[in-house]
């Protein structure tokens, strides 16, 4: 019996963890050519009338044809495309053969994608925390005379 085949982001949402590192494919691809799916951002929506729940969004992975990874020129990783457009079916590990097996698991995932955190700090309040900092090391009398009074 033959997989269920639907679009990607509907398929990655039945899988665990929205799919990640699952094998997935075309259903027209050969048997051995596949994507490994390294991150993905699924949204869901329903339509007026309908329950359902419909998933939408993008995956990124890497590709592998007929057994053998194709690294991408410049990224370790990139976004699979077609993915609204084809049927899709999940490939269990199992199943593949042992040379591709063997390559799949040769092949290091990407590190995982963390944005550094911006910190943007105005003008006036670098000048408040250096004036707190100040009123510290001065003391607590020094501190109350510098108050302005009204």
């Amino acid at each position: 019996m033959k997989p269920p085949a639907s679009q990607l982001p509907r398929l990655l949402a039945s899988l665990p963890k929205e799919g990640m590192h699952a094998l997935v494919r075309p259903v027209q691809w050969p048997a051995n050519s596949f994507w490994r799916i390294n991150r993905s951002k699924l949204k869901f929506s329903t339509q007026d009338g309908k329950e359902e729940l419909r998933a939408h969004g993008t995956a990124w992975g890497q590709l592998f044809w007929r057994g053998k990874y194709l690294p991408h020129a410049r990224k370790r990783q990139e976004k699979v495309s077609g993915s609204l457009k084809w049927k899709w079916v999940h490939i269990p590990m199992r199943s593949l053969d042992d040379k591709t097996r063997a390559s799949v698991e040769a092949t290091a995932l990407p590190e995982p994608l963390v944005k550094p955190q911006r910190v943007q700090i105005k003008a006036r309040h670098i000048a408040a925390m250096e004036a707190e900092a100040e009123a510290e090391t001065a003391g607590p009398i020094a501190a109350d005379e510098a108050k302005p009074t009204q």
